[in-house]
């Protein structure tokens, strides 16, 4: 088989000089899609919907505590993480709740209202379904426990 130049004139075939040229070709799309893959892998389709600063926003406003030396205990968190909520069709918010209260109820410190406690711990309360709902909601919509709890 022969090629023709610009003049016309045929040219020599080297198969082998067009399969590397077309295995480097190929390579190259490859390493090319695999790094858009990556780049678009690392986010989610809400990241470019809704842009904020490295990552870290919040959807609960929590209002400042005036206690010197308050802290909320890992344990504490790990309880609550042990009974999250889904919002699957089978899971009951209400007992949900129930537990809830009854874990934020055992922390009682002086200055600090019950109120702040829920809010701080219930964002670990969550998961799936239900924290998707959360992660939706525009930043610093809810201010009250009033607006998290249902009525």
């Amino acid at each position: 088989m022969r090629r023709a130049n610009l003049s016309g004139q045929l040219l020599p075939f080297y198969p082998e000089i067009d399969r590397t040229f077309l295995r480097r070709k190929n390579l190259q799309k490859a390493f090319q899609a695999a790094q858009e893959s990556s780049e678009m892998a690392d986010k989610l389709l809400k990241d470019y919907a809704a842009p904020y600063a490295r990552g870290v926003r919040s959807n609960i406003t929590r209002s400042p505590i005036e206690a010197n030396n308050f802290e909320i205990k890992p344990a504490v968190i790990h309880m609550v993480q042990q009974n999250q909520f889904g919002g699957g069709l089978h899971d009951d918010p209400n007992h949900h709740l129930e537990l809830f209260y009854e874990i934020c109820d055992t922390m009682k410190v002086s200055g600090v209202p019950p109120e702040s406690v829920r809010l701080l711990l219930f964002e670990f309360s969550l998961k799936d379904r239900a924290k998707q709902w959360l992660n939706s909601l525009p930043a610093n919509s809810i201010t009250s426990w009033e607006q998290c709890r249902p009525n």
